[in-house]
């Protein structure tokens, strides 16, 4: 993880060098473009892995509605998490600006209906084999393209006008975010366990302590749960932490335009997770401005700590 935050803040800091040399403003558009780009080769690469695997195919439907029901809440916690801290930090102004709107966009967007079909063709192209010469990589496709969309987003925000300032806007009370966004994804996901009869209390706590991190999380459930309940039950939860995970991450990409106008800037920082400082973060800055880079590189970053410690706590009881 450690990389990746050094890839982003060393191409922000080349972005703003660039900037103050001179770059052409059209430079921006072309890292724009990089990062969308890599953004649906990331979801189409989601879709793919999930298409590839039979275990999950053959039971998509059982294990996709605990998934989802866990997603929802998750993502539902952290949306208020973030609403409410930012009304707390802003008060009415800030609930004002949450509700009206004025400065997103409103209406579908053409990037949500790619999106959606990036996931639906790496599915298809998973499930028939097309990216089976994948496997023999030596490193993991998805891992270059995520540096190519972190060095992007960065040269991206590097070369923006006023980066300065908004760096020197961090304030304490950011941390909070983080904080705030775990509790109530954590408290969402108890109470959504009441719904799911396979998986008891810390199971779904499991599940929910992903926050969007789906690789990490489900690697570890599997891993700790299997010396204890057998290889069957920790494959399936496994398959339930990365499906919810990959919903939550696709449900910020998908909904951050309305979650921006209707609930405030910090809701889809909070919704993203871990992804708020990689996969999600140009979404977040195009919709939010460019003044929500150092609550969203936080709450990423916090958050993405929080993965290995919540996981393996909560697979012990």
């Amino acid at each position: 993880m450690m990389s990746l935050i050094l890839s982003l803040a060393v191409s922000i800091a080349i972005g703003y060098l660039l900037a103050f040399a001179g770059i052409p403003a059209r430079a921006v558009k072309v890292a724009e473009t990089v990062s969308s780009a890599s953004i649906f080769l990331l979801v189409f690469l989601l879709g793919a892995q999930i298409g590839a695997d039979p275990e999950i195919l053959r039971n998509i439907a059982f294990l996709g509605l605990d998934a989802l029901v866990l997603a929802i809440a998750g993502t539902a916690g952290s949306v208020l998490a973030g609403w409410l801290l930012y009304r707390l930090l802003y008060g009415e102004a800030g609930r004002k600006e949450a509700v009206s709107g004025d400065r997103h966009r409103q209406g579908p967007d053409k990037g949500t209906l790619m999106t959606v079909a990036a996931l639906l063709l790496g599915v298809a192209a998973g499930a028939a084999g097309l990216m089976a010469f994948a496997e023999g990589l030596e490193t993991d496709p998805a891992v270059i393209i995520l540096y190519v969309l972190l060095v992007s987003v960065g040269l991206g925000v590097g070369m923006r006008p006023g980066l300065a300032a908004i760096l020197k806007s961090i304030r304490p009370s950011i941390l909070l975010l983080p904080v705030l966004s775990v509790l109530f994804t954590l408290a969402f996901c108890a109470l959504a366990s009441t719904a799911i009869k396979e998986y008891g209390l810390w199971d779904c706590l499991a599940v929910g302590s992903g926050m969007g991190y789906y690789s990490l999380s489900s690697v570890l459930i599997a891993g700790l749960k299997e010396s204890a309940f057998g290889t069957s039950f920790a494959t399936s939860l496994a398959a339930v932490a990365l499906l919810s995970n990959i919903f939550r991450e696709l449900a910020t990409l998908v909904l951050t335009p309305f979650l921006a106008a209707r609930f405030g800037p910090y809701a889809p920082v909070a919704a993203a997770g871990a992804t708020a400082m990689d996969v999600c973060l140009p979404g977040i800055l195009k919709n939010c401005g460019q003044e929500i880079l150092p609550a969203a590189l936080v709450s990423g970053i916090l958050s993405d700590f929080s993965v290995p410690f919540l996981v393996s706590f909560f697979c012990s009881l």
